[in-house]
Formats: structure tokens, C-alpha cells, sequence
């Protein structure tokens, strides 16, 4: 398992996706999920980003990576306003682009490429659990 912190900021995105990325070139994994780790990862990380440190000043976004038989484990922790995304309304898919509001969409997608997807709120923390399969 490696963990990491990162500061909650664009430029983080990438990072947290080239700190996934080492922890499978140091496992000598030749894993094939590396565009949908990356998906879910912008699209968690984003929102993240601009939706959850309204108001607070010293916003930690956490990362943990570890693989487990035939899955990968993703943690996203922040420090962030309380928010669980398997509340959040799912997107209307089915509707005209044109027709269909804005935002909804990167949880969806995040959830669609995860075999997992559990969210707890522990010591003022978001904590999001994603299992990805091999």
C-alpha cells in the first residue's frame, strides 16, 4: 500500500495520477485499467477540488493505492465539507445533450468504471473506497 497527501489544487490531478501510476511501475504490474484509474480519479479529484473547500483554508486531499488479489483499492480522503456521492442524483442519460442539465456526470462515470463504490464521513473526513478489477 502507498499513501500520500496532496494539496487541493488542479495541478493535483496529475500528480495523484503519477503517484498511481509508480505504485504499479514499483508493484512490476503491467495493469491495463490505467485509463479508467485515471477517469475516476479527474473526475473525483475535481470536484473534490471545486466543491468541497468552500471556506476552508488548510484543504488535505489523501491517497491511499493498494491491490488485493483480483482488484485494486483506491481510498480518496479530504478534509472537505461532508458530502456522499452515492446521494447524488444520477444524471439522466437517456435525455437530448441539449436537453439534459449540467453536472452528475463524472460520479456516474466514476461509479460505472468501479466493480465498488462506498463513501464514509469518519473524524471530519470524506473517505471514498473505489475497487477497480483486474
Amino acid at each position: 500500500m502507498d499513501k500520500k497527501s496532496f494539496k487541493p489544487e488542479i495541478a493535483s490531478v496529475c500528480k495523484i495520477q503519477q503517484f498511481v501510476k509508480h505504485y504499479f511501475e514499483k508493484q512490476k504490474s503491467d495493469i491495463n485499467k490505467t485509463s479508467d484509474i485515471d477517469l475516476i480519479i479527474e473526475e473525483i479529484v475535481v470536484n473534490v477540488i471545486k466543491y468541497g473547500f468552500k471556506d476552508i483554508s488548510k484543504g488535505i486531499i489523501q491517497v491511499e493505492i493498494n491491490t488485493l488479489k483480483d482488484k485494486i483499492i483506491l481510498v480518496i480522503s479530504d478534509n472537505g465539507i461532508p458530502f456522499n456521492p452515492l446521494k447524488a442524483p444520477l444524471p439522466d442519460i437517456k435525455t437530448s445533450l441539449e436537453d439534459r442539465k449540467i453536472g452528475g456526470l463524472g460520479i456516474f462515470l466514476a461509479r460505472q468504471k468501479s466493480r465498488e463504490f462506498d463513501y464514509l464521513r469518519e473524524n471530519n473526513q470524506n473517505k471514498l473506497t473505489i475497487m477497480i478489477g483486474l
